[in-house]
């Protein structure tokens, strides 16, 4: 891992680190611990400068890590901030899908209720000249409530059926 972040730091003194740093045991290194870690191997003045900190000249490399270590903080904070605000924003807008989709099939279901009987009335659902998805379809294929009705029962009579009951 450290090599991964371009510090040169060889077997033994990792080995050192990871007895040191290590410090509940487990045999593994988690978050805090790692980040114990590259606050002490790490250039410090550089990874403050990155981040337009302005550094005493006379600071210590101890008071430059607790420096580091509050930005660390800062920064680790507006993630949690901003992780929470997607989580939030993701919610809200599964909400809303579910929403459209409940107003899509009520608007469906008046439709089919209250909608209209031929092509020449428009239905209650439309409104200001702007038709439903279910006039336009009707539209479309020039079938209202009537034609729709009769293709069933022809549909119905002419299926082949079996004059001989149970």
């Amino acid at each position: 891992m450290l090599e991964y972040l371009k510090l040169d730091v060889s077997d033994q003194k990792q080995e050192q680190m990871f007895l040191k740093y290590d410090k509940d045991g487990s045999g593994e290194i988690d978050y805090a611990e790692f980040r114990q870690i590259w606050l002490a191997v790490a250039d410090v003045r550089k990874e403050l400068g990155d981040r337009g900190v302005d550094i005493p000249k006379f600071a210590t490399r101890r008071q430059l890590q607790r420096m580091l270590e509050k930005c660390l903080d800062e920064e680790e904070e507006a993630e949690r901030r901003a992780m929470a605000e997607a989580e939030r924003w993701r919610s809200w807008r599964a909400i809303l899908e579910q929403k459209n989709e409940y107003l899509k099939h009520a608007r469906r279901r008046a439709h089919d209720r209250y909608g209209r009987g031929d092509a020449v009335l428009p239905c209650i659902i439309c409104t200001g000249g702007q038709k439903c998805e279910t006039c336009v379809m009707k539209d479309r294929f020039g079938q209202g409530r009537k034609r729709v009705r009769n293709s069933q029962l022809q549909r119905f009579l002419s299926r082949p059926f079996s004059t001989r009951f149970g």
